[in-house]
């Protein structure tokens, strides 16, 4: 059985890493087309379940999203649940609230979503790579020291970057939800960021302490 779960893990991450490198790809060359659309396009006037701006970053996210808290409860991995829905919620917010629901709104053509979109996918690039490693790293070695060391502090410039890209993003969607309920949902959301954001970072900064001084200590024995 672990054999099996080690397996399926190490097809989930590298799917994942392939899924991430598309949307960094999208990103950095500007090729909207590979998840997004021009404002020039139907997407304004237009949305349909099939029709909709970013859908391969909503396809993406929604993958890791349910699989994700599947591997939590279940105990494939040791992903505290409460964090993880934390951060999925804020992401799904983006990408199925403002992006599918509010196809016509500014915030899905912003520098904002851009930032997020970088941020995003290099944060799971990452993540996913670290993971990746760590299923075929051999015992008592562990996963190269400079992948671990990039795992757990890439995110003290990289979460920072994603809340100005995430909060500008929904900001700039309130004029499209002007007049309903969803406006104040996104209100709710908006004002809720903040806190978020120091849970997460503060649970990261945790986890960097703890991990990179293991490092030490073994890197230390390895001498």
């Amino acid at each position: 059985m672990k054999r099996i779960s080690n397996l399926y893990l190490k097809v989930y991450n590298g799917v994942s890493i392939i899924l991430w490198l598309l949307v960094l790809y999208g990103v950095l060359l500007g090729e909207n087309s590979w998840f997004s659309q021009s404002p020039r396009s139907l997407y304004r006037a237009k949305s349909t379940s099939e029709v909709y701006p970013h859908k391969f970053l909503n396809i993406t996210e929604w993958f890791n999203a349910i699989l994700e808290i599947v591997h939590s409860l279940v105990g494939l991995v040791p992903s505290p649940l409460p964090t993880l829905l934390l951060q999925l919620t804020a992401r799904l917010l983006i990408t199925q609230g403002i992006s599918y629901k509010l196809p016509q709104s500014a915030g899905n053509y912003s520098w904002g979503y851009a930032t997020l979109s970088f941020v995003w996918s290099v944060s799971d690039l990452i993540k996913y790579a670290f993971y990746f490693a760590k299923l075929f790293s051999r015992k008592g070695q562990g996963v190269p020291a400079g992948l671990t060391w990039l795992r757990y502090t890439a995110f003290i410039v990289l979460y920072p970057l994603g809340l100005v890209g995430e909060s500008h993003t929904v900001y700039l969607s309130l004029d499209a939800a002007q007049g309903s309920h969803y406006y104040w949902f996104l209100i709710f959301a908006l004002a809720s960021y903040i806190p978020g954001f120091f849970l997460l970072y503060g649970y990261m900064l945790k986890q960097r302490k703890k991990v990179l001084s293991k490092e030490t200590v073994r890197a230390s024995k390895a001498q």
